[in-house]
């Protein structure tokens, strides 16, 4: 769930199986979508509709991103849209933005927001299994498994000195 920066009281809400459903200052639930995406999504698990990122200037130009997991092969899609003045968005304004491939269908992350400097922002995940088999987290420009700057600082840290714990510090 995520609302707009206007502060009007309006949400949207994401779900997995690919519909996009405001909701009103209210609490009322629209009776149209704002858009379906489930022709183009596998859902279940954890994958579909992961994430939705109303632009910062969402109220004067209806742009909206989405994060969501490509029926075809799995890959995670960040997608643009346009809602009409209508509340509406056409699935055919999608314009897409980014793909990555998922080497697994789990751990594919899917938040996505904007940052105070009106960057979009992309949580990825590992790509997926238990234990990270591919390593991806050991590897710094790895798009799969990036965690913050001082997660990452802390991993090369400590893999240069093997006697101490994960994020244990010097001092």
């Amino acid at each position: 769930v995520t609302g707009d920066r206007s502060g009007n009281g309006w949400l949207y809400a994401v779900e997995q199986g690919g519909r996009i459903i405001a909701i009103s200052p209210t609490g009322e639930l629209a009776t149209v979508p704002v858009v379906d995406l489930s022709d183009r999504i596998t859902a279940g698990g954890e994958q579909g509709l992961l994430g939705l990122a109303l632009h910062p200037d969402f109220r004067a130009n209806g742009r909206l991103f989405v994060n969501y997991t490509r029926a075809e092969d799995g890959a995670t899609v960040i997608a643009e849209l346009t809602v009409g003045e209508d509340g509406i968005a056409d699935p055919a304004t999608e314009r897409v933005v980014l793909v990555i491939p998922q080497p697994y269908p789990n751990h594919n992350g899917g938040m996505i927001a904007f940052d105070a400097q009106g960057m979009l922002v992309i949580g990825m995940g590992d790509g997926g299994a238990g234990g990270d088999p591919d390593g991806t987290l050991d590897v710094r420009d790895a798009v799969h498994g990036r965690g913050d700057s001082e997660e990452q600082e802390a991993r090369d840290r400590d893999r240069h000195q093997p006697d101490r714990e994960l994020g244990e510090s010097e001092g």
